[in-house]
């Protein structure tokens, strides 16, 4: 949910920040420019222990991917991560 509420964020500041982009004919190098920053200030945005958890995986590759991507592959791994430590929490809870 905290990812969720970052990327809402964060998408707002980066469509105020497209006015100071630098002057590129080419637009897909302006859309690689575009999506590299969103996807690092949303990186870098999220908490500790997640962001040690994925940063490595999306920014490793080739290509930056795009930031709706993005938010997909950390809330896949967030679930990965986080709900086995919360599982036994809740079935105690439960139970």
């Amino acid at each position: 949910m905290v990812a969720l509420c970052l990327f809402t964020t964060l998408s707002g500041t980066l469509d105020k920040l497209d006015i100071y982009q630098p002057l590129v004919l080419d637009l897909k190098v302006l859309q690689q420019y575009h999506d590299g920053l969103a996807v690092t200030g949303f990186l870098f945005g999220l908490d500790t222990f997640l962001g040690n958890q994925v940063r490595g995986k999306i920014l490793s590759g080739d290509r930056v991917s795009s930031l709706s991507t993005t938010l997909s592959r950390v809330h896949r791994v967030s679930m990965e991560v986080i709900f086995p430590l919360v599982y036994p929490l809740v079935l105690r809870i439960l139970l």
